[in-house]
């Protein structure tokens, strides 16, 4: 019997009645042929939870309404091993210094045994860790991505992770509001620290602000705006890298353009 049918009828009936009607975009199961075609793109076996998780449900499609993978969109088998080529070649993109890990995870940007099964649409991913550092445990979950500096185990399957959601969502520890937002983010994320720290709220401010720019024709304001979005990254990131002190270095700065003081955390 495959338990993950069970697990993804129990998570979908949490999300019905917050969101009933939702496009949840779940794809059809894979089939054998199709799981043998991924493992062979990625050069090596996925654990059988996976392949069960898999034959259950192959990846959401992308235009869900919710992402059921902690608030991220569950990749399909070839999203999977797309996004895992595109990490191919950048293991030492970064030096080992620029990272710290607080569990067996190797502290480098990425790594050929990483392998994405979750995506937020900005670089950044949940997934499989089958070559952990040693002590780890093959198959072991773990963040990963653009935003995430710090290596860590969120878990030692896939099966343990998504269980711990679903009860957090069944508790109201987390809470799916109705725009198909969970909030506060799942305590898989928040552990690792992931949106805690100063880059990927600048990210968001910038964002909103270029937007809100453009929408209302204050093109010379997103002019200006996107200029000092750049003079900021190439002041404080001249290597193209984040390390711990240029992050509150962006925290502070933040709070200063928006006038609270030079120890205010931006909101």
């Amino acid at each position: 019997m495959n338990d993950w049918a069970g697990r993804w009828e129990r998570l979908r009936t949490l999300v019905d009645r917050v969101r009933p009607g939702a496009n949840l975009g779940l794809r059809l199961g894979a089939s054998d042929a199709l799981l043998d075609q991924a493992c062979a793109r990625l050069s090596q076996e996925l654990p059988r939870e996976i392949l069960d998780c898999y034959r259950v449900h192959d990846g959401q499609t992308c235009d869900a309404d919710v992402g059921l993978l902690f608030g991220w969109r569950f990749l399909s088998l070839d999203a999977m091993c797309s996004c895992w080529d595109s990490w191919l070649g950048l293991e030492f993109e970064f030096p080992p210094d620029d990272f710290v890990s607080t569990g067996p995870v190797r502290e480098q940007y990425a790594c050929p045994g990483w392998i994405p099964i979750s995506d937020d649409g900005s670089g950044n991913h949940v997934g499989l860790d089958l070559d952990p550092a040693a002590g780890g445990t093959p198959g072991q979950i773990i963040p990963f991505g653009r935003d995430f500096q710090t290596k860590a185990v969120l878990a030692a399957t896939l099966s343990e992770l998504f269980d711990r959601f679903v009860c957090d969502l069944e508790s109201g520890a987390v809470r799916l509001d109705e725009l198909g937002r969970f909030s506060p983010e799942p305590a898989p994320l928040r552990a690792s620290g992931f949106l805690s720290g100063g880059l990927s709220r600048w990210r968001k401010i910038m964002r909103e602000e270029l937007r809100a720019a453009v929408r209302e024709h204050r093109l010379r304001e997103a002019e200006a705006v996107a200029a000092e979005a750049v003079g900021l990254a190439v002041r404080l990131f001249p290597a193209g890298h984040f390390n711990l002190e240029n992050t509150l270095e962006m925290q502070r700065l933040i709070a200063m353009r928006h006038g609270r003081g030079e120890g205010a955390e931006p909101e």
